[in-house]
């Protein structure tokens, strides 16, 4: 059976969709969490239980995203590729109001390419990109980059999507009280 996930009027072309992967090391279910890529030059996260507007909306590109994915372990890690041939891996623990990682595609001659497909490894730790030229990259990513001392990643972004919800929760309590 299917069923319409979401009502948002200003939403434009979905270039991609792509649900959380469950990683059985997880304690966290975040399979109802997927996230879409977009003309409007955006990247949402939404909630399947949640389907009248995203739980956040990334809007850090000058062009159209074309791709988005989920990194398979670590759990606030996704990763978008847009137009303008930038590849920006986000850490929604940390921050969403840039990218904590940034890589830019370049074309023959110094033109600009832009990313149409993404794919990390298993492990999380190297990503596949495919560019609009034909090129194919591999990255790797420093072990590093995604460290969070105590508190584990998932535990953060699970408290995150919590709140997301909350917030979510009580807009929609005030309006049908307005």
């Amino acid at each position: 059976s299917a069923f319409l996930l979401n009502r948002s009027s200003d939403l434009r072309f979905i270039f991609s969709i792509d649900f959380h992967p469950q990683d059985i090391s997880n304690k966290h279910n975040f399979t109802h969490i997927f996230a879409t890529s977009s003309a409007d030059w955006t990247t949402k996260i939404w909630a399947k239980n949640h389907n009248k507007e995203p739980l956040l909306t990334i809007d850090n590109s000058k062009n159209y995203v074309f791709c988005t994915q989920w990194n398979p372990k670590k759990a606030s890690v996704l990763a978008t590729g847009d137009g303008d041939g930038y590849l920006d891996i986000f850490d929604i623990n940390k921050s969403i109001e840039g990218p904590k990682a940034r890589f830019k595609v370049d074309g023959d001659n110094g033109t600009s390419t832009g990313i149409n497909k993404i794919d990390w490894s298993e492990d999380g730790e190297k990503i596949l990109v495919g560019d609009s030229g034909g090129k194919t990259y591999l990255l790797g990513l420093k072990k590093d980059l995604f460290s969070y001392g105590e508190e584990n990643n998932s535990d953060r972004f699970a408290k995150f999507i919590e709140k997301c919800q909350n917030d979510w929760k009580e807009k929609d309590k005030e309006k049908k009280t307005k």
